[in-house]
């Protein structure tokens, strides 16, 4: 039987270099795997939000059964975990970072996360925008003594001695907020060289107001007050630099681990997994977080690297709830109940095989829709009034242009307007 490794990201949205969504990430070790890996460009979580993206990726089931939608909400007890189902099926499964939003110690046989705080101390405690929730500083530590690369480090021993067969998750909690690195990471992007999103002044004006003030007319407005302070005090390229530089350091505690993975001599008995759980505005639509259906939101890395299945690059959608019925077909384990997700298989012998499978997206019960290669549909229900968006997202990636009101796409909509 393979061995499988997972590795997961916190708030990486599409700004991986092998995605190409920005001209400044540098993300040299994910990209090193994306080539000898079906490297998923059309991939999306279900749910834009830590907790429901989680759980409905590590159970395999949407929000609509798990009944998990948001942060505080604890964990999905009653539901069979991947790694609960590998450490059934005679896996030995390890952790070592943030896996489960809230820790799940029935799933492992043995955890070595670091200890410590995964954030440094603040050179400069004076730059919060709002609660700290945004903030960046150089700390005065270094990497090597900071929880998340401690844990990389500890990942990479425990692959060295690993028994097979095994299942090693790493999280690595980066590139979350708030931005408090080492200064080398900064320095790898000059603040006067920095590339901000590309908005444009009337971004919102053809967004229903139902959408574009989710959840609430009142956090959504304090959103966009955010995003005029940020632009105002001149922090933007600030927080813009603290994220590229969060990201790279992730991608180096992606490279201590892959690093290890090849020196122990097990990579070709190994398939490798690297996904975050959802995506990141930075100033698009006013943003700043996640938890939205916006494409910043839900566009995430994925990146399946299995012994035997020739590398390419594959264009359909597809979510990340189909990581769990892929392992299960990969290691030919029977699942523990019927999956919403569906085997990627296909996809990874041919990332070119015909795949007319909508991915499901959904904030709430009344707030849902569906991506393909080429279109994004979202529909919301309030109060009795529904408001709808669409966009054709191969020409119109940054979702400028919504054509959701023009008849002449309502087939469009009619196919991807699926009651999840």
């Amino acid at each position: 039987p393979y061995n499988l490794l997972m590795i997961v990201l916190d708030d990486l949205n599409d700004w991986a270099g092998y995605l190409g969504a920005h001209p400044q990430a540098k993300t040299p070790n994910i990209d090193k795997l994306s080539q000898s890996s079906i490297a998923f460009h059309n991939a999306v979580c279900q749910v834009p939000l830590c907790n429901a993206s989680r759980t409905a990726t590590l159970t395999g089931l949407l929000p609509q059964k798990t009944n998990i939608w948001w942060n505080y909400q604890s964990e999905a007890v009653d539901f069979a975990t991947l790694p609960d189902q590998l450490r059934l099926n005679g896996y030995k499964t390890t952790v070592g970072g943030k896996i489960h939003h809230h820790f799940r110690t029935a799933s492992w046989d043995k955890n070595v996360t670091a200890g410590g705080h995964y954030r440094g101390t603040p050179v400069d405690e004076e730059t919060c925008v709002i609660n700290c929730t945004f903030d960046v500083s150089p700390v005065e530590e270094s990497k090597e003594e900071l929880r998340t690369y401690k844990t990389a480090m500890k990942i990479a021993s425990e692959l060295t001695i690993a028994t097979e067969p095994f299942a090693i998750f790493h999280g690595i909690d980066m590139p979350h907020t708030p931005y408090y690195l080492p200064q080398e990471y900064f320095d790898r992007f000059p603040i006067e060289d920095i590339v901000l999103p590309q908005v444009i002044d009337n971004d919102l004006d053809d967004i229903p107001p139902n959408i574009s003030d989710y959840p609430n007319p009142i956090k959504a407005k304090l959103q966009r007050q955010i995003h005029a302070k940020i632009v105002d005090i001149g922090m933007w390229e600030e927080l813009v630099q603290g994220y590229l530089a969060a990201t790279a350091y992730a991608d180096d505690c992606v490279g201590v681990t892959l690093d290890a993975l090849e020196a122990s001599g097990k990579l070709e008995q190994t398939i490798v997994v690297l996904w975050s759980d959802h995506g990141l505005h930075l100033g698009q639509k006013q943003r700043w977080g996640k938890s939205t259906l916006w494409g910043e939101s839900l566009r995430v890395p994925l990146l399946m690297r299995v012994p035997g299945y020739t590398p390419g690059a594959c264009t359909r959608a597809v979510g990340l709830i189909d990581i769990y019925p892929t392992i299960m077909d990969l290691l030919r384990i029977t699942p523990p109940y019927s999956l919403d997700g569906r085997s990627l298989i296909p996809l990874l012998e041919n990332p070119n095989a015909e795949w007319n499978y909508p991915v499901p997206i959904m904030q709430d019960r009344h707030f849902y829709g569906a991506r393909t290669e080429h279109w994004r549909f979202a529909r919301r229900l309030k109060n009795g009034v529904v408001e709808e968006e669409l966009y054709h997202v191969s020409s119109d990636p940054n979702e400028f242009k919504n054509l959701a009101s023009n008849p002449f796409f309502n087939n469009v909509k009619s196919q991807l307007d699926i009651p999840w």
